[in-house]
């Protein structure tokens, strides 16, 4: 069976940590796995040529940086996700607005989303795009995974969903920072341990 998993792009271009995350589940359940990198550089480089010498002074610059990626993420998918050629696959998972693209993808199979903002996107002023009419299949079961201090995840409203709310240890980074929060999922045990529970109750 194979598992195509979608990243959170912008700012965060290393695949490793969904590397290790897939190559940790394979050690309890098999399948192959594609991580599918619908990057937008030509949008990044827009902002930053743009803004740069404008916004050198302001402080809180990762934080910023962390908004601009999700802003470009959502104008790449609710515009062009719909060209994407996406591989087939028997499951979909995905991190920030690739889980947008996951769930959007996954009318006929089922999906692994964490930190991801569909939510926000799942607004009337979004209704007429077709990507999140299609998130809104009822017969896909969804696992979805949003730690507290994750600024960016929520828990989505939708029927077959089950939504895992995070906490992390006092000593990591997470329980601090919203930015170490939204990437926390790599490093959770209890994200493993659930994930991997519900592939093999999907039958994989």
């Amino acid at each position: 069976m194979k598992i195509v998993f979608f990243p959170g792009v912008g700012f965060n271009k290393d695949l490793s940590k969904y590397e290790g995350f897939l190559k940790t589940l394979q050690k309890r359940v098999s399948f192959e796995y594609e991580i599918f990198n619908w990057l937008h550089s030509h949008l990044e480089n827009e902002h930053f040529k743009e803004h740069l010498d404008l916004d050198k002074n302001l402080r809180f610059r990762k934080i910023r940086g962390l908004f601009s990626e999700v802003v470009l993420d959502f104008q790449h998918v609710l515009f062009h996700a719909q060209d994407m050629k996406i591989p087939e696959a028997d499951l979909y998972m995905g991190h920030s607005a690739g889980g947008i693209i996951a769930l959007a993808k996954s009318q006929n199979s089922n999906c692994v989303v964490f930190g991801s903002p569909i939510k926000l996107v799942q607004t009337e002023n979004y209704q007429k795009e077709s990507i999140i009419r299609n998130c809104k299949c009822k017969s896909t079961k969804v696992l979805n995974f949003v730690h507290k201090n994750d600024i960016i995840g929520y828990s989505i409203e939708k029927e077959n969903t089950e939504n895992h709310i995070l906490s992390s240890p006092f000593y990591s980074l997470a329980t601090y920072s919203p930015i170490a929060a939204h990437r926390y999922y790599w490093k959770s045990n209890v994200v493993i341990d659930k994930t991997t529970d519900k592939l093999v109750e999907w039958g994989f």
